[in-house]
């Protein structure tokens, strides 16, 4: 059997375009060569040439737009919230905490679980005076001596509207710096670490994300400009009637 000559590198990028290639009929494979060095030789040193399999464009196209619309029906299927929290002082160490929740994404939200992932519940109290709004219910979750404590609040016929916020409240001996701070049962986690699910809890992936404290609007530039000027005026108004003081005290008294 006559063996033929290693293909150029003109035919072997033929061959890789075409998908493989022989010299004839007898399918006497030989390497593809770049300056007479055979790119690969098989395990007994025999020349070999590489079958490349090519996808055709529209099979490409076709898995990407697939791909794409699974990836789209997991995002709008899994809500996006966000929420920040309020404290007023009751007194004798007791808090009332209000919380608002906001839906950011695309799905409406029927489960609110406060301070709480699966398996944990971060409050190292169990709240009290809980409420809730209309259409909506509570419970309190608490998985035993070696776990705290966390508000599940969910809807069937009150779900919260993509853009709309509600509010949620309680009260708790704990102070506000320790419902800011991390867990005492998992120290590694926030107190207000919490979850939201589109309907009944687990029905979907859900959304985690930290409660908030909500924060102090600064004074802006106006405004700092216009307490700037009152004073400014308040302090001139003090001097004007100082001076009217003196002048009257330096007057000569008529005999």
């Amino acid at each position: 059997m006559k063996r033929m000559p290693p293909i150029t590198p003109t035919q072997c990028a033929r061959a890789i375009r075409g998908g493989s290639t022989t010299h004839s009929k007898l399918h006497i494979w030989e390497p593809c060569v770049d300056s007479g060095r055979p790119r690969h030789r098989g395990p007994l040193g025999k020349g070999v040439a590489v079958r490349v399999w090519r996808l055709p464009g529209q099979l490409i196209a076709g898995l990407i737009f697939v791909l794409g619309a699974l990836w789209q029906s997991h995002a709008l299927a899994t809500p996006l919230a966000m929420a920040q929290f309020t404290d007023i002082s009751l007194g004798g160490g007791e808090f009332q905490y209000d919380l608002t929740l906001q839906d950011t994404g695309t799905t409406a939200i029927g489960t609110f679980w406060n301070a709480w992932v699966p398996g944990k519940d971060f409050m190292a109290v169990s709240p009290t005076d809980i409420d809730s709004p209309t259409g909506w219910t509570e419970i309190v979750t608490h998985g035993g001596a070696s776990d705290g404590y966390a508000i599940q609040w969910t809807t069937s016929s009150a779900l919260l509207e993509p853009g709309n916020s509600v509010s949620f409240s309680f009260e708790s001996t704990v102070a506000p710096a320790a419902m800011e701070g991390d867990s005492v049962f998992y120290p590694t986690t926030p107190v207000e670490t919490t979850f939201v699910y589109s309907g009944a809890p687990f029905s979907d992936a859900g959304d985690q994300f930290i409660v908030e404290p909500a924060s102090v609007p600064e004074p802006s530039e106006w405004g700092l400009c216009g307490i700037g000027a009152i004073c400014i005026l308040t302090m001139s108004g003090r001097l004007k009637d100082a001076a009217r003081c003196s002048a009257v005290a330096r007057r000569p008294r008529k005999r």
